[in-house]
């Protein structure tokens, strides 16, 4: 689902060739930022979870400009916000992205996109 997301936003952006997003560089980069222990934007999704770190901040923007709190760069944070404007701007539906921004902006609890999106 993220990949297909990923891919929408791509062609409405100009993109031509599908094999872009799904060549071992395009799925191995999601995959590694997603799953991998080493990845800042899956250890910045569970410090949310386990360690409530939103609470320390008043939005997005906030958590941008004082990203130095967090102690690492979850690079996700800065195109979670570029995203939702480019999606906004080009009437893209992009439910995943947008309910990671709705999270990241305390407009919506992860548990409540998870039965929303899974459901």
């Amino acid at each position: 689902a993220g990949l297909n997301e990923i891919q929408t936003l791509g062609f409405e952006m100009g993109a031509t060739h599908a094999e872009t997003f799904t060549s071992i560089a395009g799925v191995g980069d999601l995959d590694v930022t997603s799953r991998s222990p080493l990845g800042r934007n899956r250890r910045f999704g569970r410090d949310i979870i386990l360690k409530n770190c939103l609470k320390d901040f008043i939005d997005l923007d906030d958590i941008i400009k004082n990203i130095s709190k967090i102690g690492y760069l979850p690079e996700g944070l800065v195109a979670c916000k570029n995203i939702q404007e480019i999606s906004e701007a080009k009437n893209t539906k992009l439910p995943i992205c947008n309910g990671l921004y709705k999270i990241l902006n305390k407009e919506m609890q992860p548990i409540d996109f998870l039965k929303e999106f899974m459901f």
